[in-house]
């Protein structure tokens, strides 16, 4: 049994280092989206006006694809 119980935590390990990478992925979607939003906030030209609905949509659809809350 003393094997089952090693392979237990190491699950449970990478388990949590998993939940940190994905709280770490999510948190940088959030900072970026963020980040745009305040850009498009301050005004912008059509062309950057363009790159920056592009990369909100990009970084949504990211949101969504790492079941992000």
């Amino acid at each position: 049994t003393e094997p089952q119980l090693k392979s237990r935590t190491r699950r449970r390990d990478t388990s949590g280092a998993d939940q940190a990478r994905h709280a770490a992925a999510c948190d940088r979607i959030r900072n970026s989206l963020r980040d745009v939003a305040e850009r498009m906030r301050a005004g912008y030209d059509v062309k950057q006006g363009e790159r920056l609905r592009e990369r909100k949509a990009k970084l949504e659809q990211q949101r969504r694809a790492q079941k992000c809350r």
